[in-house]
């Protein structure tokens, strides 16, 4: 199964296919499995079109985290302006669970930069971006509420933080092979999580 990576904003297409190839490279063969030069090699580049663009593996690590979490932009801007809370929530968890083994993969990645103080620009842009995604989820909840700014501002968190918990949680079951025997049907099981956040989401509104 293919794995494309959302194109950001004035990304050159070569870069766009670097991501691509070594995303679906991760996914077949694990992450510590790949090294650069099976990257390059698999990309069909030379090294130094490789590294115009990335300085390592971290370095691609980081951009596939910030173009997934660019996806939910949309997400949240539609909501907020005209949406609501329940839809957010329903629309966040089929988002992020729209491929379980990326998923993974995402958090896997997350944790490895995280222990490795990772500096590169594109990480700190990801976790700006995702702490601003945070931001804009608790301003949605807010405006649902009908409450003022500054108002239960742990509560409005806990919304953001159910579907974080709910989205990582699945993503680590994955893994584990008593969640495949009990949950045979991981669409459907996708389908139950986000109507049942919508309907939490619903009832707060």
């Amino acid at each position: 199964m293919l794995h494309p990576v959302l194109q950001v904003k004035d990304q050159h297409p070569t870069e766009t296919a670097i991501l691509n190839s070594a995303l679906n490279l991760f996914m077949l063969s694990g992450e510590d499995q790949v090294s650069v030069t099976r990257l390059i090699q698999t990309a069909g580049i030379s090294r130094s079109v490789f590294y115009h663009y990335f300085s390592g593996k971290e370095d691609i690590y980081a951009a596939l985290l910030l173009a997934d979490e660019i996806g939910v932009g949309p997400i949240l801007r539609k909501h907020l302006e005209a949406g609501s809370l329940s839809g957010l929530m329903k629309e966040y968890v089929k988002y992020r669970l729209q491929s379980v083994e990326k998923h993974r993969f995402f958090v896997r990645v997350e944790e490895k930069l995280l222990r490795a103080d990772c500096q590169l620009e594109r990480f700190v842009q990801w976790q700006r971006l995702r702490r601003n995604h945070i931001e804009l989820f608790s301003e949605c909840a807010r405006k649902h509420h009908g409450v003022d700014k500054g108002s239960y501002e742990d509560n409005l968190r806990f919304y953001y933080g159910l579907v974080w918990a709910l989205t990582s949680g699945v993503a680590s079951l994955s893994g584990n092979d008593l969640y495949h025997e009990m949950i045979p049907d991981k669409r459907g099981f996708v389908r139950f999580l986000a109507e049942a956040v919508a309907e939490v989401g619903e009832a707060s509104e």
